[in-house]
């Protein structure tokens, strides 16, 4: 971990700057899909996602191109980090733990011939809180 916020740039490799990094990401990702008019979807707790993706989807005209965005709180195991301070020196441990996380889904559609043909890709997970 904290060789990936280091080749960032970041001096100390604080967890508090995946905040930073996953904010910045949801907001381009948000702004793109305004821009582009493809609908960004919160799924509710216990809804069926393939369900409402499927309607989307039914409605979906252009040859090709991103359905919606997808957003649903999903279980899964992340790095986590515990501060430990020293006096003036400051230190985080990370661990892998079992936390609760936004996974983003972009799922998308391609026209070929008769036949549509559907996928869905996960490109990021933020911690949101943990178990």
């Amino acid at each position: 971990m904290a060789a990936f916020l280091r080749q960032r740039g970041h001096v100390v490799p604080s967890p508090a700057l995946f905040v930073e990094i996953t904010t910045a990401f949801k907001a381009a990702l948000q702004a793109f899909c305004a821009t582009q008019g493809i609908p960004w979807i919160e799924f509710a707790k216990g809804e069926r996602k393939d369900d409402v993706v499927e309607r989307y989807r039914q409605q979906f005209t252009a040859a090709e191109g991103v359905v919606l965005v997808g957003v649903a709180q999903e279980r899964a195991t992340a790095w986590t980090a515990t501060k430990q301070v020293q006096g003036k020196l400051v230190h985080f441990t990370f661990s892998w733990r079992t936390v609760y996380v936004n996974h983003i889904t972009c799922s998308s559609s391609t026209v070929s011939g008769d036949r549509l043909s559907s996928s869905s890709a996960a490109t990021r997970r933020t911690r949101s809180s943990s178990a």
